[in-house]
């Protein structure tokens, strides 16, 4: 029977020369024995171990650190894995042993195992290293933390930072600086939100320093404010600025509309408008044939690409690229075969690009230049038309046995021919009612010695073989002592061809003229489909019209004697 016992070597203060291989034979048996071989790591292994127990550590989860909290207090913290509560410690700043005060507190939590020290004016003084030194029974620490350079700059300036919020929102101020946001109808908003306002608060915009006063005064009670843009472009850009203010302080936004934030601006709207771009629709003109592309928002500095047979087009005198808030457009000015073929427009945004064609071939060809020639051929008539291009009134009161004078200058090429008529009949020139014409251009009417028999509604008509017009003026006499008759309006018309003969039967009366407007398109010009986001397109380029004249009333005084 064996009884079991055990034995043990034991060093005392081993070393290098402990090295080796080490057995042990029991005696009284049948050959017992065991052996082990120390080599240096195990010795190193049981050497640290030796110390450890000798010295004993406390173990920390976290070295020292810092983070600066809301008001710009500065807290230095650690954590240890466990602590007791019998356990003390010391914060030591450049060497210097700082104890809790109002403006260093210090304190700790056992059951977290958090040591912390919240230093609440944190300032350029505060540079320097910060050690925490535990002790826990027979256990002992320390963490150190060097807060120099620029490490402590970045602590400083956002304690500083930390710090100004804290005051900045102690009175009405922004929760959240401005922005921008580009709506679905492409109106750009420069909006913020604010908090801690009252019904006293006042909020401004400005732009480059001038103030903006927009049509809706700002709601500050409803938390947020925008400002809307609408028809963006490159005339917006600037330095914004909202100030919010009341007796309990202020607060400033700033937005800088330039560069980057430009250009994401308008890749935002590009985006928008290139979705809801129509297909191309063709509009004839006096001028030529032009491609449009209806959008819900259209500017130059939109990036965008014509092509006529997938080669770019350059705007030229030939090839006129613009647009307007509605639409892009290309004209193609004095159109020849050259210009027929398949052409495309490419909306550009920052990922994508939108793009609308049309074949301009075949007969929408032979009807667009139809239509072109027929629109030049009318525009040409409108300008050289006869007409009257001021001088005359509408309205003369004039007393008895004054002498008339109405003068008026005409125009047309060919030089008009001119007619006078009173109440629809013809004026045949006396010495009473004389008529003349200077240099085909200065018509007058003078009528000596006036009488109640001279009142009536009169009219001038200019034509040419191009068409004309007529203005009416009308005539009132009135006694000496008497008071001047209420004035009643005349007026003016067009007649689109020139009249067969100076019959006052065929002289145009207002209710049945029509004043030439911009030649009305061909039907067999494509026209935006109902889903378009702008109505069916009108010519672009109005024809000019007749100048209104000067619209006076004459009394006795303006008769010339």
């Amino acid at each position: 029977m064996y009884l079991f016992s055990s034995s043990k070597l034991t060093f005392v203060n081993p070393d290098v020369s402990d090295l080796g291989a080490f057995s042990v034979h029991v005696t009284d048996t049948e050959g017992v024995s065991s052996s082990h071989t120390l080599t240096e790591d195990a010795l190193n292994t049981m050497l640290e171990l030796s110390y450890n127990i000798r010295h004993p550590i406390v173990p920390l989860k976290h070295q020292l650190n810092y983070e600066v909290l809301e008001k710009g207090h500065v807290r230095f913290w650690l954590q240890c894995l466990k602590m007791s509560p019998a356990v003390t410690y010391r914060f030591i700043v450049n060497d210097k042993e700082v104890t809790s005060s109002d403006s260093h507190k210090i304190s700790h939590d056992v059951n977290t195992g958090v040591i912390q020290m919240t230093v609440d004016h944190f300032s350029k003084a505060s540079e320097a290293t910060y050690t925490v030194q535990i002790h826990d029974g027979r256990a002992k620490t320390q963490s150190s933390l060097v807060l120099v350079g620029d490490v402590f700059k970045a602590a400083l300036k956002e304690a500083e930072f930390q710090r100004s919020e804290h005051i900045r929102k102690q009175g009405p101020h922004f929760a959240e600086y401005l922005s921008y946001h580009v709506d679905d109808d492409c109106t750009v908003l420069l909006v913020c939100k604010v908090a801690n306002v009252k019904k006293e608060t006042v909020f401004h915009w400005f732009k480059d320093e001038e103030e903006i006063v927009p049509e809706t005064p700002p709601n500050v009670m409803s938390g947020s404010v925008a400002l809307p843009i609408s028809l963006f472009s490159r005339k917006d850009q600037g330095h914004y600025k909202a100030k919010l203010s009341d007796d309990r302080g202020k607060d400033t936004s700033v937005f800088d509309i330039s560069g980057q934030v430009f250009d994401d601006i308008i890749n935002a709207i590009a985006h928008i408008a290139g979705s809801s771009a129509s297909e191309l629709v063709l509009q004839c003109t006096p001028e030529g044939i032009r491609l449009q592309c209806y959008m819900k928002y259209y500017t130059e500095e939109i990036r965008t690409a014509w092509l006529h047979k997938d080669s770019k087009i350059s705007s030229s005198e030939k090839m006129r690229i613009a647009g307007t808030a509605e639409m892009a457009w290309m004209q193609i000015r004095e159109p020849s075969e050259k210009e027929k073929g398949h052409y495309s427009i490419q909306i550009m945004d920052a990922t994508k690009s939108h793009t609308r064609t049309f074949d301009l071939s075949g007969q929408a060809y032979t009807d667009a230049y139809e239509e072109y020639l027929r629109l030049k051929a009318a525009a040409f008539a409108e300008k050289n038309r006869g007409r009257v291009v001021g001088g005359l009134p509408d309205v003369v009161t004039i007393m008895e046995q004054k002498t008339l004078s109405l003068t008026c200058t005409v125009w047309g090429d060919p030089s008009p021919e001119v007619t006078w008529f009173k109440n629809e009949n013809e004026v045949v020139s006396t010495e009473h009612a004389k008529i003349t014409l200077e240099a085909n251009k200065f018509a007058s009417l003078t009528i000596t010695a006036v009488t109640s028999e001279d009142s009536g509604k009169y009219s001038i008509n200019v034509r040419n073989k191009y068409g004309g017009e007529f203005v009416e003026i009308t005539v009132s006499v009135y006694k000496q002592g008497e008071s001047p008759p209420e004035a009643k309006m005349g007026g003016r018309g067009a007649t689109p061809a020139p009249l067969a003969s100076k019959t006052p039967a065929q002289t145009p009366t207002p209710a049945q003229t029509h004043i030439p407007q911009t030649p009305t398109p061909s039907l067999k010009s494509p026209t935006p489909s109902p889903k378009s986001p702008t109505p069916t397109a009108k010519s672009p380029t109005p024809t000019p019209k007749s100048p209104t004249p000067t619209r006076r009333s004459y009394d006795s005084g303006a008769g010339q004697g």
